[in-house]
């Protein structure tokens, strides 16, 4: 029978519920902070914050952007997904069918499937112009925690706490590889444009990059001094960007392994960063509450984006760049516009 889809809400519903009191170790109370700087709407670089969208009752972990920034997603400590239009700031779809925590949201290059994963070891697929849900994969035998999808659609791979990194056709659900080696959870997950390689970070503190169509290990990259939190590939598929823990971001040659740039004016950990599409801008997010613009040529810092008033837990961009969504501890989801 098809599913039946998500029932459409007009506007947010107000938070119903306080935040559950097991929060990610990795996170401080938000009196811990230090203080935030340079305040000012709109920005040095000209984002400015459009929309704030309150609905979660938790921690926002995960968002996503289809290309043409009709639709936006977010997932949540709270179990619950939810599909928001960007444009106007209203709640369209509220799914929950997650029962633990969902980690981690990506949305298919033809803007047709969302998929979320969590805590309840699930990836879910769901149709994402009605909100219904589509089928479950199963696997993973701990929390999920890192979601990509192959430029073409063809592949998801998934990664987490059961230290496997699994690759899955999006066409059946079925699994076609299972990762060996990986020796550590994992964290993060990011795939090339060119969709020949694609990248994973975790515990053990190290990138490894990897070959989408074999899953032979193609590249080791040692420099972070703690867990590997976020990956994001530079649009010509031979940079990539790395975020830690140890509260820096690394921008590696992939051809070569060499650290081209170290970015540290974070003041906490990094978690979730995007490459502008032209590639020459890094957007970085931290629990420092702040996200922070850099120039990816020269390593310089061109802006810091403030107004959440907790942890950045993740961004993504618009296909033209001129949106960013950003999703915070403080339980909320802003958009920007540059």
């Amino acid at each position: 029978s098809t599913p039946r889809a998500a029932e459409p809400q007009r506007a947010a519903s107000p938070v119903a519920s306080p935040p559950r009191p097991s929060t990610p170790p990795t996170s401080a109370p938000p009196t811990s902070r230090p203080p935030l700087v340079r305040p000012t709407i709109p920005q040095i670089s000209g984002w400015r914050c459009i929309h704030t969208l309150i609905g979660h009752g938790s921690w926002v972990t995960s968002v996503a952007m289809d290309e043409a920034a009709s639709v936006l997603v977010s997932g949540s400590l709270d179990d619950t997904v939810k599909v928001w239009n960007p444009k106007q700031g209203n709640l369209l779809f509220n799914l929950t069918g997650h029962s633990r925590d969902v980690n981690a949201v990506v949305i298919s290059p033809d803007g047709r499937t969302l998929l979320s994963a969590g805590d309840d070891c699930l990836i879910k697929a769901w149709y994402l112009p009605t909100g219904a849900p589509l089928r479950n994969l199963s696997g993973h035998s701990r929390d999920v925690n890192a979601l990509a999808v192959s430029p073409d659609g063809r592949l998801l791979i998934s990664g987490g706490e059961d230290r496997t990194i699994r690759l899955w056709s999006l066409a059946n659900g079925a699994v076609v590889k299972v990762l060996p080696g990986v020796l550590s959870m994992i964290k993060a997950i990011a795939v090339s444009r060119d969709g020949r390689t694609f990248a994973s970070g975790g515990l053990d503190n190290k990138v490894r990059i990897w070959s989408l169509q074999t899953g032979e290990q193609l590249r080791l990259l040692s420099g972070h001094v703690s867990a590997v939190n976020a990956l994001a590939f530079h649009p010509d598929s031979l940079m990539l960007a790395s975020g830690s823990r140890d509260k820096t971001v690394k921008i590696w040659n992939l051809k070569t392994s060499e650290l081209l740039h170290n970015l540290a004016d974070h003041t906490r950990e990094v978690n979730t960063l995007a490459f502008s599409p032209d590639g020459k801008t890094l957007f970085s997010g931290s629990s420092d509450a702040t996200v922070k613009l850099w120039d990816t040529t020269t390593g310089r810092l061109i802006d810091t984006l403030v107004g959440h008033a907790d942890s950045v837990n993740a961004i993504a961009l618009s296909g033209n760049g001129r949106y960013l969504v950003s999703g915070s501890s403080d339980n909320t989801v802003r958009l920007w516009q540059g």
